[in-house]
């Protein structure tokens, strides 16, 4: 089943569907980049309440080819205060400095 790109999403649709545009900060999303018409998946961390189990299936996936990634997403899951977004926000403020 297609969906009418013209008609309006409802609000309770949990398909998937193009929401998001991402731009990304390195510019390889421009033409000739390395990630020139790549696709994503975009998780809210603040609302989506499978966000720490996706988190976490990740970083279990990544823990061979990229163990960093997969150390700070469980510290980001398992972290003390705040919301998963603060944590997760924080830890990429630290990393970032």
């Amino acid at each position: 089943m297609s969906r009418d790109p013209r008609r309006p999403l409802d609000v309770d649709s949990r398909g998937v569907f193009n929401k998001f545009g991402i731009r990304r900060r390195d510019r390889k999303h421009l033409k000739g980049g390395k990630h020139y018409a790549c696709s994503y998946f975009v998780i809210d961390l603040d609302h989506d309440e499978n966000a720490t189990a996706a988190l976490l299936a990740y970083a279990e996936s990544c823990e061979e080819t990229l163990p960093l990634l997969a150390d700070d997403l469980r510290e980001a899951v398992e972290a003390e205060g705040g919301t998963l977004a603060e944590r997760f926000n924080d830890l990429m403020e630290r990393r970032w400095r």
